[in-house]
């Protein structure tokens, strides 16, 4: 991987519903085949069967995921004393500049995929290595936090992280996790939209960290993810009011398909156009300031109807793992795009949210059409790459089961990411 090590470890599983595991991948069709029935079945609907709780992380193999391969009990209790460490020892950024702390991630990816306590205590020490120390938790502005104009007025502040943290953890004991993400996240206020649009942001790292907390069903997890998205900007959030603005407002029905609305970006010289080399922010200085109409008027055509749930989910994996791995320049050598790859790496989340029945129909289908559309302006923001349809690759013969699963595990993540 071009860019560092992080792609692979959840990629590799959001890839693996979808592609075969060694012989040759030809992008010769935009609409490559995504069994339904994957995504209905691979997550269970019943409750945690550990002790976790908002503050205390505990992992089992029952709970490993979406996709997993041999999961094991030891690895499960390794794991969660190793993301108890994390989350007392180690703040949500690694540097000034908003870097990601990624051993959730990484951590869960791993286990889910087979790792032993050895490789996850390794992942984990190599990780740990750059993390910076969590900082200590102000009483009175956790108490602060409960009035919505002192938490909007906090928001935002990477600073804040450990104080955001606490309270998400008390209210999530107070209240339960449905209770409180639906209020925070879907209760379509004002208020609520703008932690929408922030689970966006950071290249959906927020999105990401709550994929995970919910698919390995760790309140804890929730919590964090919930701080870490009110430390981040709700930048997109005129991006995705306009665009659903365009679509007349939320779950109108989808007349056409993400891969048909990736040729209309390139069919337009504005879109595909708009980002620069030289700009600092592909999305804000380049596509959002130079095509911000022509990018919501595009975006806001897809669209979720009310009996489109699941064929759109199929359709948004299908469709960033088609530019994805479809993005390429030959003769140059095959490779992957850091962001697109961000994109992947989220999709694999869909079906956790959809099967949650706590999270209204509506909820749901906002969620897909804003994913989607996030999709789209990441198409755009790389310039709006050409896709190469008839070139081969050759995998490795990764086979499948344990051997695939300790080949990945075993890599050496190169370098810190984003």
């Amino acid at each position: 991987m071009r860019y560092g090590f992080k792609a692979g470890w959840i990629s590799t599983r959001a890839f693996s519903s979808v592609i075969p595991q060694r012989g040759n991948i030809a992008f010769t069709s935009p609409l490559a085949h995504i069994p339904l029935w994957r995504l209905n079945t691979c997550y269970s609907l019943s409750q945690n069967r550990t002790m976790a709780s908002a503050k205390s992380i505990q992992l089992s193999v029952e709970d490993s995921g979406v996709f997993s391969s041999n999961p094991r009990a030891d690895s499960a209790k390794k794991a969660s004393q190793l993301l108890q460490e994390d989350m007392k020892s180690h703040h949500i950024f690694f540097n000034d500049s908003g870097f990601h702390n990624h051993t959730v991630h990484h951590v869960l990816s791993i286990f889910a995929l087979g790792a032993s306590p050895e490789d996850i205590q390794s992942a984990f020490d190599r990780a740990a290595e750059y993390q910076r120390p969590a900082r200590p938790v102000n009483e009175d502005i956790v108490k602060k936090l409960s009035n919505r104009d002192e938490f909007k007025a906090l928001a935002g502040t990477r600073e804040a992280y450990p104080h955001f943290l606490e309270f998400f953890q008390r209210e999530i004991e107070a209240r339960g996790t449905e209770e409180v993400v639906n209020e925070y996240i879907f209760a379509g206020d004002e208020f609520a939209d703008d932690m929408l649009a922030r689970t966006f942001g950071g290249l959906v790292h927020p999105f990401i960290h709550l994929g995970f907390a919910l698919e390995f069903k760790q309140p804890a997890l929730v919590a964090q993810a919930l701080a870490q998205t009110a430390v981040h900007e709700p930048n997109m959030k005129g991006f995705f009011m306009s665009a659903e603005k365009q679509a007349g407002g939320v779950g109108q029905t989808g007349k056409k398909t993400l891969i048909e609305l990736q040729a209309e970006c390139r069919a337009d010289p504005r879109v595909r156009d708009s980002a620069h080399w030289s700009d600092t922010n592909k999305f804000f200085d380049g596509v959002l300031k130079r095509a911000p109409e022509e990018m919501a008027k595009i975006a806001g055509e897809f669209t979720v109807g009310p009996d489109q749930i699941e064929e759109r989910v199929a359709e948004l994996i299908n469709a960033v793992v088609y530019y994805t791995g479809a993005a390429q320049n030959p003769p140059k050598k095959i490779k992957f795009d850091f962001f697109y790859i961000h994109c992947v790496n989220s999709a694999i989340f869909l079906p956790v949210f959809l099967a949650l029945p706590w999270i209204s129909r509506h909820n749901k289908q906002r969620l897909l059409e804003w994913k989607g559309r996030m999709d789209l302006l990441t198409y755009v923001s790389r310039a709006t790459l050409s896709l190469v349809l008839t070139r081969s690759l050759t995998t490795s013969r990764l086979g499948r089961g344990t051997k695939c699963s300790q080949r990945i595990v075993n890599k050496k993540r190169r370098r810190p990411c984003c």
